[in-house]
């Protein structure tokens, strides 16, 4: 059967959907050029305001661009990027991929 002659499923509308979905997230996250940036005061704030509201010993502003889970502000660790995979970030978008949300 030729791919004209094959009929779309959910599983594919959903797919294609997350396929457009992500490649328009990192289209504006390139665009705002905030990747490897140097800390701002605005974002560290954003951080120290989520750890205090939420009482927590950690907050982390992070950043996920197609390899990697990159820090841009934190309150209680310092640790600047970790590999994509290794991340509740991926498994969050992995999710949202097969939900179609």
């Amino acid at each position: 059967m030729s791919q004209s002659n094959m009929a779309a499923t959910p599983e594919t509308e959903q797919s294609d959907e997350h396929l457009s979905s992500e490649a328009h997230r990192l289209e504006a996250l390139h665009r705002y050029a905030v990747l490897d940036s140097l800390p701002e005061e605005n974002f560290d704030r954003i951080a120290e305001v989520a750890s205090r509201q939420f009482k927590a010993p950690y907050a982390i502003l992070s950043l996920v661009d197609e390899d990697r889970l990159w820090v841009k502000a934190v309150v209680g660790i310092d640790k600047a990027q970790t590999d994509r995979d290794k991340t509740f970030s991926n498994t969050t978008c992995s999710c949202a991929r097969c939900t179609g949300r």
